[in-house]
């Protein structure tokens, strides 16, 4: 506000994280009010606001009271592929596939605790040839990977760990599917899933609110049910929606 008095500047604002939120007790409850509260005074600071996902666009427009809401803008991807990569069909047609569970530690751990039920019934059905752990490497005893993976039984585990940017990409570029933990509506705030949908890999999410058009698959669609209406045309789509020179084209227009 100080800098904006003294400048006449023009404030463009991202809000990629909101408000924390916990249980009555916890600081992040009873500091949420001021949060919100800064996060009010930025809006009204900002000629123009953008954030990344439905829940967060939602928020933000509420806050705003229908002046100045924000614009979606979805992540991009930080490892991009060397060419064009066409959307994995799915299903595979009896063919078995490379599952990609990319991202840091805690971000792996996450998504395969939420996805464990779909990716055991893809190992039971046997569609499954290798899980891909690709991205930072654990910092303590891999005993801890190594137990959330252990009930995938005879499927290979494969781990691509510290890689420069060229690896990660061919390692990304040689599978099928890929796990993301992030649920629809904070699903555009992920790096995870824009690689992924980058190199062209079927995603699956967990189960939630979601429209009946989507580029992803829900948890229990990925053995029992079929794909969304349309869905490789609607993952062409995202996939044009989530490349960097759509979003450096929204950038432009809101700026």
């Amino acid at each position: 506000a100080r800098w904006k008095a003294a400048t006449g500047g023009r404030l463009v604002t991202f809000f990629h994280e909101l408000w924390a939120t916990g249980p009555p007790w916890s600081s992040a409850n009873v500091l949420a009010g001021l949060a919100i509260l800064q996060c009010v005074r930025l809006l009204r600071l900002s000629v123009a606001r953008a954030t990344s996902c439905f829940r967060y666009e939602r928020l933000l427009s509420h806050l705003t009271r229908g002046k100045g809401n924000p614009v979606r803008i979805p992540v991009g991807a930080n490892i991009e592929p060397g060419r064009p990569m066409n959307p994995r069909p799915w299903p595979p047609n009896g063919s078995q596939v490379r599952v990609c569970v990319f991202g840091t530690p805690g971000t792996r751990r996450r998504a395969l605790r939420m996805l464990q039920p779909a990716l055991e019934d893809l190992v039971r059905e046997g569609l499954v040839r290798s899980l891909v752990l690709v991205g930072k490497g654990p910092q303590d005893s891999k005993a801890e990977d190594a137990s959330l993976y252990e009930w995938a039984g005879k499927v290979a585990v494969e781990e691509n760990f510290d890689l420069g940017e060229a690896d990660v990409s061919e390692v990304l570029a040689s599978c099928d599917l890929s796990l993301v933990s992030n649920e629809w509506e904070i699903l555009h705030k992920s790096g995870v899933y824009a690689a992924s949908i980058a190199y062209g890999l079927a995603c699956v999410i967990p189960d939630c609110q979601a429209p009946p058009q989507r580029p992803v698959l829900l948890a229990s669609e990925a053995v029992r049910g079929g794909v969304p209406e349309d869905w490789m045309r609607v993952r062409l789509a995202e996939q044009q929606r989530l490349s960097w020179p759509s979003i450096v084209s929204q950038w432009r227009t809101m700026t």
